[in-house]
């Protein structure tokens, strides 16, 4: 068994195909007022994709992750781009010493891989602690939406010619294990087989918010992705915003 997004890395952009990260960007820099030449942070960067949009238009990124092998994707990416730092953090233990920040960025659900509530009351202190007067934290996590669908349909397959995976989805209480099984395709026309487990945990916003106070942030928005409507229970995806105002 692999770690999370170990191997996983080498087919991560070719699984994720139909994630649209201009739309998703664009969502993120209008709905919440980013402007060209703030500085930011992106947590859980991955393979680059959200970092290279927001890189284009001229902000500068610190771009982080905490799997080296999702940093060397990202890092090949955007070889070349000089307003774009790549490092590999911890979400949980975000370093003092990276300066100030206008906006810190955890996308994808990231933290719902943040298993223990603990973990993401530590990751909302340390942002808080990078952010500039005014600054903003934003996250999103999954909604009791996406959660009701996987509880009906946990199983989620692809097909390609180079590759494919079994996906399955178990929950248990507010904990979501995702069990991978991926095969590569190799020059030789043999297949490659790989294993990795993915886990989360479920988050309501009424867990999110006292430890957005507790932090000392606002919490601004909850909204259902991509719209500027409250989230419901309906949501699949919750956006989240938290600004600093001292």
């Amino acid at each position: 068994m692999s770690l999370a997004y170990e191997r996983m890395a080498e087919v991560y952009d070719r699984w994720m195909e139909g994630v649209d990260y201009n739309t998703w960007w664009t969502y993120l820099r209008d709905t919440f007022a980013l402007s060209p030449g703030m500085r930011i942070l992106e947590t859980a960067c991955g393979t680059g994709n959200l970092t290279a949009r927001i890189a284009s238009e001229g902000y500068q990124v610190v771009a982080s992750d905490f799997s080296a092998a999702m940093l060397a994707q990202a890092e090949q990416k955007l070889r070349g781009r000089r307003n774009v730092r790549f490092l590999q953090l911890d979400m949980r233990q975000l370093p003092t010493n990276l300066g100030k920040f206008d906006a810190i960025i955890a996308a994808c659900d990231a933290v719902n891989y943040l298993t223990r509530p603990e973990h993401v009351q530590q990751f909302i202190y340390g942002a808080a602690s990078l952010l500039q007067d005014g600054g903003v934290l934003l996250f999103d996590v999954h909604g009791m939406g996406r959660v009701t669908d996987w509880a009906h349909a946990p199983h989620h397959n692809f097909v390609s010619s180079d590759s494919c995976y079994l996906w399955r989805a178990e929950l248990r209480g507010k904990a979501i294990c995702h069990h991978i099984t991926g095969f590569t395709r190799n020059p030789d026309g043999t297949w490659q087989r790989f294993d990795e487990l993915h886990q989360q945990r479920y988050y309501n916003i009424t867990d999110i918010q006292p430890m957005i106070e507790a932090a000392g942030l606002h919490m601004e928005a909850a909204y259902q992705f991509r719209t500027h409507e409250p989230y419901s229970e309906l949501s699949s995806r919750v956006q989240v915003c938290a600004r600093l105002v001292r």
